[in-house]
């Protein structure tokens, strides 16, 4: 499994707090069978720097190689999209997951509140400067199913990719988040599932393979090897 979507990096967020924790998270994922982990720390572009989170990333990868962990980390942040404001800000001060030019892809995250006015057209903006968007746990947002339904299904037609979250899918954030998870993926508005994981409250990689156990039953194993890790190997660019 490839999980695109974790908040691994010690210190940083609200995620890891101490590189022990991120260690245990570590561990945790390579035993279940996950081969890379994008750090995705929440990012403001304008106030966070990208220099941070590399530099993060790379000590962290050192810990891992020392403690003998053979999990791959890749970088990246979880963008707000109040920072993305189309002129307002530069292209290298945005993380790209894995950063990288070739393909570019950016994990962006709305409130939980709802979906803001004017975020379709920051996101076409970025599809027509060539870059992916990646819909963090749209399942999360809170307005009914209908609107959700009516915001969302141009963007998928525009060519944003949308990844829900392992925790939604087992029930952890209510009934409710789960019943809007388990539609979306019955109407295929899934491309990819990812932890979440912050290393508190439950909130471990080994959601990841306990929701992959219910995706597979809903979207069968085809379409679910493909959201935990078809769909994000080629999102982020990579050969493994």
């Amino acid at each position: 499994m490839i999980d695109i979507h974790t908040h691994i990096l010690p210190g940083i967020d609200d995620g890891a707090r101490t590189v022990k924790e991120s260690l245990a998270m570590a561990r945790e994922a390579w035993s279940l069978g996950i081969e890379v982990m994008v750090a995705t720390p929440h990012f403001l572009p304008g106030i966070d720097k990208i220099d941070n989170v590399r530099q993060a990333l790379i000590k962290l990868q050192k810990e891992l190689e020392y403690n003998s962990i053979p999990l791959q980390l890749c970088g990246g942040g979880e963008v707000e999209i109040s920072g993305l404001v189309p002129g307002t800000w530069e292209k290298e001060d945005i993380p790209f997951l894995n950063f990288t030019e070739t393909p570019k892809a950016l994990l962006v995250e709305f409130p939980f509140s709802g979906l803001p006015k004017g975020a379709e057209e920051v996101l076409y903006h970025l599809v027509k400067m060539g870059i992916t968007p990646v819909l963090a746990h749209p399942e999360r947002a809170m307005i009914s199913k209908k609107e959700l339904l009516r915001r969302i299904t141009p963007l998928r037609d525009e060519g944003v990719v949308f990844q829900i979250d392992a925790p939604s899918l087992v029930g952890l954030w209510g009934r409710e988040i789960k019943e809007r998870t388990e539609m979306l993926i019955e109407r295929g508005f899934c491309h990819i599932m990812a932890s979440d994981c912050h290393g508190r409250k439950g909130l471990m990689p080994r959601m990841l393979s306990d929701a992959l156990t219910v995706l597979e039953r809903l979207a069968g194993e085809e379409k679910a090897q493909e959201m935990v890790w078809d769909n994000p190997l080629e999102i982020l660019g990579l050969s493994l």
